[in-house]
């Protein structure tokens, strides 16, 4: 996956009022812009960042569960398709990335040549590459570390953006919280005249001058935010993107349905949430390893001891403990016992057809 894409995935996490977007998108950031965004660093300004925060917490929370289909369109890219199941507010879920559909134009960016499945449940992580005849195990937080831009929570588009991911790519909200703490970000609050609250988040660390705006509706949800950044002169300010959030209501839930990325004052990416169900029941299986669709004699290898081992093979016999070497090696050897596998069931149907014809 190239990193022009993975950056833009990880500007999915940041917000903003529809109503505005038609004004900001076309107007050069200046100073005199900046300043019209200031927040007075009051304590009533620090009071109210609290109340919005937590707000917006228990706002995104609201979606404890679901199932959605999201696009994600990159300029005149073909879209990237994924299926997303989520349950118990993120501690558990499954991301599949879908292929395109037959026909589709060859994308001018490199991407992902096989489909992945993540499934992260109460136990573990699990990755399918179905092209490389593999299911891998993990730690269940195995996936914070991961450079792939999956998975991601939908229920964050517009919280969290690129003032953090040189960091983190992927975020659940704790997180997000955790890193503005950490990182020494400041939080004020003001509410606007049109009855939203902008909360500016200011960097406090004397080599990274940013601040991020996050405006949220009455309700605490987001729907637009900016990333400000400061010249290497530091002496002006300047607008890197901007998100605008879509949202609505889905079975009584408010919901994001889409979004758009500004970068420069032009859109670079959409986002479209086709919500399936929201806050129903799913079925644990959903998030096991029998839940996944494999070929005959995919190798199941447990990564979560200190010496990775094939943990089975499916629809073949059985190789428990079978240690795996270190890389480079380690790719050889899963391939070689692919390869005898396979070459032991040959044998095995090649006889039995033998003997039938004789």
């Amino acid at each position: 996956m190239c990193a022009r894409f993975s950056s833009i995935v990880v500007l999915l996490f940041f917000s903003g009022p529809v109503l505005s977007l038609a004004a900001e998108a076309t107007t050069s950031p200046t100073n005199e812009g900046m300043e019209s965004l200031e927040i007075a660093h009051t304590h009533e300004a620090k009071r109210l960042a609290s109340l919005c925060l937590t707000g917006m917490h228990d706002s995104l929370a609201e979606p404890n569960s679901g199932r959605l289909n999201l696009t994600f369109t990159v300029r005149d890219e073909p879209p990237y398709y994924y299926e997303i199941t989520f349950d118990k507010g993120w501690q558990v879920f499954r991301c599949d990335s879908q292929p395109l559909p037959k026909g589709s134009p060859q994308p001018k960016q490199d991407r992902s040549p096989t489909p992945e499945i993540w499934i992260r449940n109460e136990s573990c992580l699990i990755v399918q590459r179905p092209g490389a005849g593999t299911i891998s195990r993990y730690e269940r937080d195995h996936w914070l570390q991961s450079i792939d831009p999956l998975p991601f929570d939908p229920r964050l588009l517009g919280v969290a953006g690129s003032l953090l991911e040189f960091e983190r790519k992927h975020l659940t909200l704790e997180l997000f919280e955790k890193l503005i703490s950490d990182y020494g970000y400041e939080s004020y609050a003001v509410e606007t005249a049109d009855h939203m609250f902008r909360v500016m988040f200011e960097c406090k660390q004397p080599d990274m001058q940013a601040r991020l705006f996050i405006w949220l509706d009455q309700k605490f949800h987001p729907v637009k935010s900016q990333m400000w950044g400061m010249d290497s002169a530091g002496t002006k300010w300047s607008l890197s993107q901007m998100t605008i959030v879509h949202r609505g209501d889905f079975e009584g839930v408010n919901v994001p349905l889409g979004a758009e990325i500004m970068i420069d004052g032009k859109i670079e990416a959409r986002v479209h949430c086709d919500w399936q169900m929201v806050n129903q029941p799913i079925n644990a299986k959903a998030f096991d390893l029998g839940a996944l669709e494999v070929k005959p004699h995919t190798l199941v290898v447990d990564n979560r001891a200190a010496q990775p081992f094939i943990e089975k093979v499916i629809g073949g016999k059985s190789a428990p403990s079978v240690p795996i070497p270190s890389s480079p090696v380690r790719l050889i050897f899963i391939y070689v016992n692919i390869a005898l596998v396979i070459l032991i069931a040959a044998l095995v149907a090649y006889r039995r057809y033998s003997r039938m014809a004789r």
